[in-house]
């Protein structure tokens, strides 16, 4: 089983270079500093022989906001987180949790089933299952004696 933790993107899962990695706990963060833009969920991708196993943390996001679709052998995953109603008496004396849309695209190394995709989301974790395509499981070939 391989993971890796891939910062914002095209990613191509198994090519792509990690950034903004803490190495020493395994951790992502995007860089949003540099104008980047739209903020990036910290995801892991998690391969197993049959399958991949995808983990969005996404806390504060309601399920209507979130949205799945898997297109040109890309899997597609957009939301948005949006800001809190405060009273007029009081003030936000610091913010740092990320608003507003984001978007995340995926390649996998192996392509999946389009019917062999399943998204659950519980606790403020998005987690995706999507099975390789038939063509990307390894087979063992029996050979027969004729």
């Amino acid at each position: 089983m391989n993971q890796i933790c891939i910062g914002p993107a095209v990613i191509e899962f198994g090519a792509a270079t990690e950034r903004s990695t803490d190495a020493t706990a395994g951790n992502c963060r995007s860089d949003h500093s540099k104008g980047q833009g739209a903020w990036q969920p910290p995801m892991d991708i998690i391969e197993y022989e049959e399958s991949y196993r995808i983990d969005l943390d996404l806390p504060g996001i309601e399920l209507a906001d979130l949205g799945i679709s898997y297109v040109d052998e890309q899997l597609q995953i957009k939301g948005l987180r949006n800001r809190t109603k405060e009273g007029e008496d009081s003030r936000f004396v610091r913010r740092e949790r990320e608003l507003g849309e984001f978007r995340r695209v995926i390649r996998l190394s192996k392509p999946i089933r389009d019917n062999g995709i399943q998204a659950f989301y519980k606790q403020g974790v998005l987690t995706i299952r999507a099975q390789k395509a038939e063509r990307a499981i390894p087979k063992s070939i029996e050979i027969r004696l004729n």
